[in-house]
């Protein structure tokens, strides 16, 4: 029995420790994947595939190769480039470079690469030189220098991303150093019927690589060529001094001219506002005279009215005059002709009376009467009265009678 059970507890212990030893085996074998990073695993029996997410794998004792999932590639060695012209210079920069997704493509990739130093060294740089150096075919130092860098950039780039561009020889006009113009053929990017430029194949495409960023950090041109171009410079700005110059001294005399314009036509507005207010004024006048005139005529015309109405007037006065007239008269006449004026003759009698009376009252009187006669004074006198009312009773037609 006691065999039994050590031959039992044998076994136990032995695959114990063999899981033990399995265990060790595993995880001494086992991978971590990074983030930003991908692994290429290449198992024992040949089989390989790629860890893209981050985490735990086992490569079960075969190999890994490590890639970062985009690559940055620095160009500081200054590569050398040459221009249309025969200039030269150097150019520096980076260049970040996406790997593909696609297991299929990675490791296709890897096969050809085999490491991340291999990826730069045989596919990265060599393309990266070859497209700066197309690039700088495709145009002058002067050109490169002044205004084609932003132009530069983009077709490096272009040409990287998408494969070298397929170009065509063009005729070109050129200056020489000794200032003489000559024709010369050059590249020209070529263009499909739609206008786009085409590309040869790329390794790039055929990887399923994708440039992400691509800049130039460093540009340099050779003596002679900074020296051709500041020599050209200075001259284009002579001429550009003299023609700005030349066009200053027109610009000059156009501004005089038009100054001269200018005060010609301030001149003649300020005759024009002469005339036109004395025109206004003027106006003004004769609006006032006739203004005038008419008001004249209206007080004319309303004078001769009211002569006419006080003519009528006078007229009608002068009738209703006349008529009142002749009515007293008519009035009086009948008066008379009915009392045969008796009222006029007792007022004129009375009148007369009175002034008898009056005189015969303030009469101067002797006190002593000389005379042989036997008459009275005073008889007389009512005798001269008495002939006196006769005489006035006869002119005035009375009869002072009492009548019964």
């Amino acid at each position: 029995m006691s065999d039994i059970m050590s031959k039992v507890g044998g076994k136990v212990v032995g695959g114990v420790a063999i899981g033990i030893a399995v265990v060790v085996l595993l995880f001494s074998t086992m991978g971590i994947n990074d983030n930003g990073y991908r692994t290429v695993v290449q198992l024992p029996t040949g089989t390989t595939f790629v860890k893209f997410t981050p985490g735990i794998y086992f490569p079960l004792m075969g190999t890994t190769t490590v890639y970062p999932d985009v690559v940055t590639t620095g160009v500081n060695e200054g590569i050398t480039i040459r221009y249309q012209d025969g200039g030269t210079g150097s150019v520096d920069g980076t260049v970040r470079v996406s790997l593909p997704t696609a297991e299929d493509s990675m490791l296709t990739l890897h096969r050809a690469v085999r490491s991340e130093a291999g990826l730069r060294e045989k596919l990265l740089l060599p393309e990266i030189k070859q497209a700066l150096n197309l690039t700088s075919g495709l145009m002058t130092s002067e050109e490169a220098y002044a205004v084609k860098r932003n132009d530069y950039a983009f077709y490096a780039e272009d040409q990287l991303a998408n494969g070298k561009y397929i170009t065509e020889l063009v005729d070109k006009t050129v200056t020489t150093s000794e200032g003489k113009s000559q024709t010369v053929q050059v590249p020209q990017i070529a263009l499909d019927k739609e206008g786009t430029k085409l590309h040869h194949g790329s390794p790039f495409a055929e990887y399923s690589l994708k440039v992400v960023g691509f800049q130039i950090t460093e540009w340099n041109f050779e003596n002679d060529t900074l020296t051709q171009i500041r020599e050209k410079r200075s001259a284009e700005m002579a001429i550009i001094t003299a023609k700005a110059n030349a066009n200053k001294a027109v610009w000059e005399q156009k501004q005089i001219k038009a100054d001269g314009e200018k005060e010609v036509e301030r001149v003649r507005y300020e005759e024009l506002q002469i005339a036109e207010k004395a025109t206004i004024v003027a106006q003004r006048v004769q609006d006032v005279a006739v203004i005038g005139a008419q008001k004249e005529v209206l007080v004319n015309e309303e004078a001769e009215k009211a002569a006419v109405v006080d003519v009528r007037t006078a007229i009608a006065e002068a009738k209703a005059t006349k008529t009142r007239a002749d009515a007293e008269a008519y009035a009086k006449k009948a008066v008379i002709l009915a009392d045969g004026a008796l009222t006029q003759k007792l007022a004129t009698y009375v009148k007369a009376q009175s002034v008898w009376a009056d005189a015969y009252a303030k009469r101067a009187v002797p006190q002593f009467v000389m005379g042989s006669g036997s008459g009275d004074v005073n008889n007389d006198a009512s005798m001269f009265q008495s002939m006196l009312q006769a005489m006035m009773a006869k002119d005035l037609v009375l009869d002072t009678s009492v009548t019964k």
